[in-house]
C-alpha cells in the first residue's frame, strides 16, 4: 500500500514539468496580446489629426476654409508608457503564473509527504 501510495506521488511530480509547457504557451500568447494592444494603442496615440473647416467670417469678409494637421504632446507622451505598462503586465502575468505552479507543485509535494509519513 505504501509503496503504491509512493508510486502515485511520483507520477503526479513527474506530470507537472510536462503540463508547465501549458504555461509557457499561455504566457507567450498573453504576452502577445498585450504588447500588440499596447503598439495599437501607442500607434493610435502618436497619429496627427486633420482638421478641415470654414472660418467665420467677420466684417463682411468672405468664408474661407481651413486645412490643418495638430498633434498633441500629451498623447505623445502617454505613447510609451501604453508600452511599458504592458511589458508590465506581461511580467506580472508571468510572476503569478510561477507563482501558481510552484503553490501547486508544493500542494503536491505536502500530499505525498502526509500519505508517506500515514502509518
Amino acid at each position: 500500500m505504501k509503496q503504491t501510495i509512493l508510486l502515485s506521488a511520483v507520477v503526479i511530480l513527474w506530470c507537472i514539468p510536462v503540463f508547465a509547457g501549458d504555461n509557457d504557451d499561455a504566457e507567450r500568447a498573453y504576452c502577445k496580446y498585450v504588447m500588440e494592444q499596447a503598439i495599437a494603442e501607442r500607434d493610435l496615440l502618436r497619429t496627427p489629426s486633420a482638421i478641415v473647416g470654414p472660418t467665420q467670417p467677420s466684417a463682411g469678409t468672405p468664408a474661407q476654409m481651413v486645412f490643418g494637421i495638430t498633434a498633441s504632446l500629451a498623447s505623445n507622451l502617454k505613447a510609451p508608457l501604453t508600452v511599458k505598462a504592458a511589458r508590465t503586465s506581461c511580467e506580472l502575468y508571468a510572476a503569478a503564473a510561477e507563482a501558481q505552479q510552484h503553490i501547486e507543485s508544493a500542494a503536491s509535494r505536502l500530499e505525498r509527504d502526509a500519505l508517506v509519513n500515514r502509518s
